[in-house]
């Protein structure tokens, strides 16, 4: 009898096991996840690919590829500060990434364009400060103006991909 219970109790656990099973949702394979990231990149569907990128991110924090990926996205959606920031993490983990430093540094020269073009709306027009912010903000933009006239564009993602 008391193999009968044992017997019971081990087609229960099993079957408990196997419908477990049956209705756990199929987890995406990383190779699937990359893909589906690509796809909403070059489908430049930012908010999925944002989401698809950063879960590649929580699956492989150590590729470089994955965090320029995610700063082009950012620089996309106007997030600058994320950007420079993921820019700065693909960095890291590859310091000779040419395409991460160029990127890096366009998208702070647009940072810091806005920075001038604000502190002019705030200063005195005759301060000494005005004057030297001025000069400053027309040479940042001119830089900028050279590279649009140079089919390079505005963005540092429309650039490098």
């Amino acid at each position: 009898m008391r193999t009968n219970k044992t017997g019971r109790l081990l087609l229960m656990l099993v079957s408990l096991m196997m419908t477990a099973c049956a209705i756990q949702p199929k987890q995406t394979s990383v190779f699937e996840l990359e893909q589906q990231a690509s796809k909403a990149y070059v489908d430049k569907q930012w908010k999925l690919a944002e989401e698809k990128y950063s879960e590649l991110i929580s699956l492989s924090p150590g590729t470089a590829e994955i965090w320029f990926r995610l700063a082009n996205i950012y620089a996309h959606t106007k997030k600058p500060e994320k950007a420079i920031t993921a820019y700065r993490e693909a960095i890291i983990r590859k310091p000779d990434y040419g395409k991460a430093w160029y990127n890096l540094g366009v998208i702070s020269i647009q940072q810091t364009t806005s920075i001038y073009i604000e502190m002019l709306k705030h200063l005195n027009p005759d301060s000494k400060h005005y004057k030297q912010a001025k000069q400053t903000v027309e040479a940042l933009i001119n830089i900028l103006e050279q590279r649009r006239a140079a089919g390079r564009g505005a963005k540092p993602a429309e650039q490098v991909k």
